[in-house]
């Protein structure tokens, strides 16, 4: 594969424009079918491809792997809730950065 550079703006990025622009139609209304005939081809991996596919995948898991297990959990944001006392006063209630007071910060916002 060889790729010119100076087609990269004026080929490449309306091309991947277009391309993306049709995914996001068959998206919204929902035309499976339609994105799933077109988008197979494209992203069909073959032959030697599929070779070096799997060697890639089995080298990543047997790193990835470490890595994966090693890492800190993602953050999880919780969103405190306000509420107006009887005398007029408006009480911030804050909750834990725990999957409990995320369901808790929902459950009082009756949602």
């Amino acid at each position: 594969v060889r790729i010119n550079r100076f087609k990269i703006l004026s080929h490449g990025k309306p091309s991947l424009g277009r391309l993306l622009f049709r995914l996001h139609i068959w998206r919204c209304t929902a035309d499976f079918k339609g994105c799933s005939d077109f988008y197979e081809p494209l992203s069909t991996v073959d032959g030697q491809f599929e070779v070096w596919r799997q060697a890639v995948v089995a080298a990543w898991l047997n790193e990835g792997a470490s890595v994966l297990v090693q890492s800190e959990p993602g953050s999880k944001i919780v969103q405190p809730n306000t509420r107006v006392e009887n005398d007029g006063r408006v009480v911030l209630k804050v909750y834990d950065t725990s999957d409990e007071g995320i369901i808790q910060s929902f459950v009082d916002r009756d949602v």
